[in-house]
């Protein structure tokens, strides 16, 4: 299960794995989660906790067919457009958003891949997209145009997670490699790389795009490096227990706090650093 915010955080989009699709669900206004099953439209339900309270709301949102075994969930920065990488379909779907009509997003290409996809970066500037080739060793270009294949970037063995800073630089992780890697998108040439614990999983660039948080899946990590102009510089290594997958960050002006979800123990662990 994978998620993505769109429309200024107002609708997580989830991939269900075991779904074969994605389901929208309006965080802001609960009174639009109001699906309806039909025979032309499924529905998923839906129950919201309140830790420390007996109060709950549950709902029914649509789900919306993209491929077996959706995973990775990405946007383009005017959220009209929605990708989904699909494992078993060996495919990613793109998704035309419509905020103001159920189900809010319609499935109108589908990107065939040479094996397993997983990670997509959103290149808005350029009108591209990366998916990461997880079953080999490439990223398959996409032409944000057409919503079609432009061309193959050969890399190292499976890259699992991409995402990309406004300098026009991808990062990449290689899961069976444990390795991280810095790659010129334009050239396709990678830059530099730097080692890791095992099974680096999630990658997210800090808001300046100065630092990389890797998580370490099988060895327990969450390693933190500064992005220099020519290398990585290990900066923490951070133990996180039962088997780290995904991050994301939250920043003020204060403090920033990584937020990491563990697979196994099904807990969140939360690491903040103050900025100097």
């Amino acid at each position: 299960m994978e998620a993505c915010f769109s429309h200024d955080d107002k609708i997580l989009w989830i991939s269900l794995h075991n779904a074969d699709g994605i389901v929208p669900i309006w965080v802001n206004d609960f009174s639009k989660n109001n699906a309806v099953t039909t025979k032309e439209q499924k529905t998923k339900p839906v129950t919201v906790v309140y830790p420390g309270q007996a109060k709950k709301d549950s709902f029914r949102v649509p789900l919306i067919e993209t491929g077996k075994t959706p995973k990775v969930i990405s946007r383009t920065a005017d959220s009209k457009h929605l990708l989904v990488s699909n494992w078993h379909s060996r495919n990613t779907s793109v998704l035309e958003m419509d905020e103001n009509t159920m189900p809010y997003g319609k499935v109108i290409s589908t990107i065939p891949t040479s094996a397993i996809p997983r990670g997509i970066a959103v290149d808005d500037k350029n009108k591209k997209s990366y998916i990461a080739i997880m079953g080999g060793a490439s990223l398959n270009v996409v032409d944000n145009n057409t919503w079609t294949s432009e061309s193959i970037m050969n890399v190292w063995s499976s890259p699992r997670h991409v995402v990309m800073d406004t300098s026009g630089h991808l990062f990449v992780s290689y899961n069976s490699l444990g390795t991280i890697a810095c790659i010129d998108a334009a050239s396709g040439k990678q830059l530099f790389t730097a080692k890791t614990h095992a099974q680096p999983r999630t990658i997210i660039l800090s808001k300046n795009h100065k630092f990389i948080f890797v998580t370490c899946y099988s060895s327990d990590y969450v390693d933190v490096y500064k992005i220099n102009s020519d290398n990585f510089e290990k900066v923490a290594s951070l133990p996180c227990g039962g088997h780290p997958v995904g991050v994301d960050i939250y920043e003020n002006d204060d403090k920033l706090e990584a937020w990491v979800c563990s697979y196994s123990s099904g807990s969140i662990s939360i690491y903040s650093f103050k900025k100097k």
